[in-house]
């Protein structure tokens, strides 16, 4: 499931974030509405993190999760090292998700060690092309009146949700159960 809604909470958040800093907050702070989306992809990445190294804890095998948070940390640095006097802000956004991703990445391959992680490649890639989207697109969002820029924002999200749903059987099996169709096409 993390998969399926993470990334469209990442784009949400994207867009609806961007939306709210600049139509809410005072203009010295619509800089910030371009980090909201970098700052979700981080987040998600974290929880893809703690999903897939929760049976590393459980089974007491944590003896080499300090390296992890070194190796996060590392990289977090090594993008600000490299990119906050040009970019500011967003290279500490950028920076968190290169930690987080340092972390998923180790994560993964630790806990591939003490169990059988499944991984479907099209819901993956699915996952990292919504994200990247959501990451991407307050960049290069126009500027509109309230609600327009709202009703676009909402149309979007809306729609990749629903998109989301549909590619997953989940308003099939919905029409179903309310008695709007008869049987789930294969």
């Amino acid at each position: 499931q993390i998969c399926i809604w993470g990334p469209w909470t990442v784009l949400s958040a994207g867009l609806l974030g961007r939306w709210f800093v600049i139509h809410t907050m005072a203009s010295a702070y619509h800089g910030a509405a371009v980090l909201v989306g970098a700052l979700a992809t981080a987040r998600l990445l974290r929880l893809g993190y703690v999903v897939a190294i929760a049976e590393v804890f459980y089974l007491k095998e944590t003896r080499w999760i300090s390296l992890i948070f070194v190796a996060s940390a590392l990289g977090n640095l090594a993008v600000l090292w490299g990119l906050v006097r040009e970019f500011g802000a967003l290279a500490g956004a950028f920076g968190e998700v290169a930690g987080s991703l340092i972390s998923l990445i180790i994560g993964i391959r630790l806990a591939r060690k003490t169990q059988a992680l499944r991984v479907d490649k099209f819901v993956l890639v699915k996952a990292v092309s919504v994200t990247v989207v959501g990451m991407a697109l307050p960049f290069w969002w126009p500027r509109a009146e309230l609600l327009t820029d709202l009703a676009l924002t909402l149309g979007v999200v809306a729609s990749i949700g629903f998109a989301i749903a549909w590619t997953h059987g989940l308003i099939p099996r919905l029409l179903q159960r309310l008695g709007l169709r008869d049987e789930i096409d294969p």
